[in-house]
């Protein structure tokens, strides 16, 4: 914390307004009856925590004590359970993608926040460092409370609003309930090792200067592809299909992959078993096909080749990949095989409803139009470079051979790029002539998930750990909620950088955990603030890996002023970016001089912390004034490395420029 000016670790707070509706206290009202009725405990601590009590109360004693009594239910229950109809979601109001009022000040300045920035109908979370225009201030959200019933209640109520802003219907559901298959999307899976190399956003950025808009960047891409392909060439490819412009392209150059030699790695993520088998096949024979007669014009040849060089995800990977592994050759069956394993990854997550609603698929042979159109908008180079890099370095695949690099990559994204939606089992009850009815019905949960040590297996695997990995990745879930327990040592880092306390932690040691969860080795609040200042050097890097050459620059100007140590730029490092610090207390609460108090705590933690007796002196420091324990904190010996030599002022304020030493 002493290398930060405010010794706050770079954690900026918020505290939103958090607002009672007449909603909410309709319900309260509600629903404190019914527990009245049914001589379970108040409800007044649930009902500041989620809306929608009745639904969620799996474990609680209300849920019990009505289990208890729904054969032989008092009169006066069951008028009351009719009463609280209002305040159930139900069965149809899921199916139908109705618009479900939240009744729930957190729950409202929770989805306030996680929605912003686009994030409810984004499918991946936008790059540090774009490849055009400027970058999306959006994170990824971590939530601890205190309530197991809170998780539940985010990823169901969360999830349903998402899909309903993505356009979802009722009879999308059953329309969508095959996946497209491979031969259909086989566009989209095929890597053209040409257009890898020839339209790379960071060589089109050294090139031409920085595009500030995606249709400056195709034309951009359009000029380095004149440049390469002649008239002649461009009436041939003219001649083909529109579908088959990538693999037409190779043939034209008299080059490509040998696809005899490309093997078929079966993934469980994949949406079917023999999806890379057939996939392989559909390549090799589309060439061949009678079907595939022209349906272009010239003129747009370019602009279809750009749009498949900067969205096909198989393309997209293909030239992610090669940064990695610069032993393999862009045509390396090796190569083109773990792109494919991607690209089937990116067909299952495309394969989704929800994707197939706000991608307003009408036509399968058609979608892998409006997926590459899709992906390549939302800057899918970019996103693969940062993600990559990371899986490199979490998986210390560089003591693999570049095939199984590029394999064991491939893997760790597929696991999450389509992880299938969580299933939340909601309780709806209602009142006969004499018993009580509870019939469960499930939500899809993808937007925002629970994290919970109980989650069932998934193809061996536990969920658990997937979902732990899927939010690590910059895919959804883009919500995450959990009570605290069990959560000391998880790193949930990479793509997050907000901690939602929705209720407060009991001491100052739970605050430190659960920010800890986000606050780690190049978290995303680090990455985005070292772009910000050094994403020139990716052009430059001396491996041609982007964010190698980022954060190499960032410590050489470290060192460059006598600086050593890796706190900065890996842990730290100044901007606008921040942990965020979201504490959501209802008003009129007790909890606002609670926190206040619980603030105090933690600075007086911090000062005792690693102190013999720190209990005591804890005790000790809590007597003093806020000022009096500012004023220790300066007093305290810094643990911080040394500056390492003398510089001069010239040498400690000079500019680095790309690949200086």
């Amino acid at each position: 914390m002493d290398f930060t000016d405010d010794r706050n670790a770079q954690v900026r707070e918020f505290k939103p307004q958090l607002t009672i509706e007449t909603g909410d206290l309709k319900e309260a009202k509600a629903v404190a009856h019914v527990a009245e009725l049914v001589s379970a405990p108040g409800i007044v601590e649930y009902w500041k925590s989620s809306p929608y009590l009745l639904n969620f109360m799996r474990g609680y004693k209300l849920r019990e004590k009505l289990q208890a009594v729904k054969l032989r239910p008092a009169k006066e229950l069951r008028k009351a359970i009719r009463a609280a109809a209002p305040h159930f979601i139900n069965k149809e109001q899921v199916e139908g993608y109705e618009a479900i009022p939240i009744r729930n000040g957190r729950m409202r300045a929770l989805a306030e926040s996680a929605f912003q920035h686009g994030l409810d109908r984004a499918l991946w979370i936008p790059p540090s460092r774009p490849s055009f225009g400027e970058p999306i201030p959006a994170t990824k959200t971590l939530v601890f409370s205190d309530w197991s019933m809170v998780p539940d209640a985010i990823a169901a109520i969360l999830s349903h609003d998402a899909s309903r802003r993505m356009s979802m219907t009722s009879d999308l559901v059953s329309r969508t309930s095959r996946p497209i298959g491979v031969e259909e999307m086989m566009p989209m899976l095929c890597p053209s090792p040409s257009l890898a190399a020839w339209v790379d956003p960071l060589a089109l950025e050294k090139r031409f200067g920085r595009a500030a808009t995606y249709d400056q960047l195709v034309s951009q891409a359009r000029e380095a592809l004149a440049e390469r392909i002649d008239p002649k060439c461009l009436s041939r490819l003219a001649e083909r299909s529109g579908r088959l412009l990538p693999l037409t392209l190779e043939v034209e150059l008299g080059q490509g992959i040998n696809w005899g030699k490309v093997g078929a790695i079966e993934h469980d993520a994949h949406d079917e078993h023999g999806a890379m088998a057939r996939t392989i096949e559909a390549i090799r024979g589309a060439l061949d096909a009678e079907d595939n007669l022209s349906d272009l014009d010239a003129r747009d040849i370019y602009d279809k080749l750009a749009e498949f060089a900067l969205g096909s995800p198989a393309v997209c990977a293909l030239r992610a990949l090669a940064r990695l592994c610069p032993e393999l050759s862009l045509d390396d069956p090796a190569l083109a095989g773990a792109a494919i394993t991607i690209a089937l990854g990116f067909r299952s997550l495309y394969n989704q409803p929800e994707s197939r609603a706000l991608l307003e698929e009408s036509s399968p042979i058609n979608y892998w139009r409006q997926i590459t159109s899709h992906a390549a908008r939302n800057d899918l180079p970019a996103v693969l470079d940062e993600y990559l890099h990371l899986i490199l370095e979490s998986e210390r695949a560089e003591q693999f051979d570049a095939a199984d690099r590029a394999h064991l990559i491939a893997a760790k994204l597929v696991e999450v790029v389509a992880l299938r939606p969580a299933q939340i089992t909601l309780d709806h009850w209602t009142a006969g002539r004499s018993r009580l009815q509870n019939k469960t019905f499930e939500v899809r949960a993808r937007f925002a998930m629970r994290f919970a040590a109980n989650a069932e297996e998934e193809k061996g695997v536990r969920r658990t750990a997937l979902v732990q990995a899927a939010f690590k990745s910059p895919f959804r879930p883009f919500v995450l909620a959990s009570t605290s327990i069990g959560q000391e040592g998880l790193d949930f880092h990479p793509y997050c950088a907000r901690v939602v306390h929705w209720n407060l932690p009991r001491n100052p040691v739970d605050i430190e955990q659960r920010e800890g969860r986000v606050h780690r080795f190049k978290n995303h609040a680090v990455r985005r603030n070292v772009a910000a200042e050094f994403g020139r050097f990716a052009l430059g890097g001396d491996d041609g890996r982007p964010w190698s050459g980022i954060f190499d620059a960032a410590q050489n100007q470290e060192s460059a002023h006598g600086r050593a140590g890796d706190i900065v730029p890996y842990w730290l490092y100044p901007g606008e970016a921040k942990i965020e610090r979201m504490v959501l207390i209802p008003p009129f609460s007790r909890e606002v001089e609670r926190y206040e108090n619980l603030k105090k705590s933690l600075a007086t933690y911090r000062l005792a912390f690693g102190q013999p007796r720190q209990d005591e002196l804890i005790e000790l420091f809590s007597a003093f004034e806020s000022d009096v324990v500012a004023d220790l904190a300066n007093l305290q010996i810094s643990l911080r490395p040394s500056q390492i030599g003398v510089r001069t002022r010239a040498v400690q304020n000079r500019t680095l420029r790309p690949n200086e030493t």
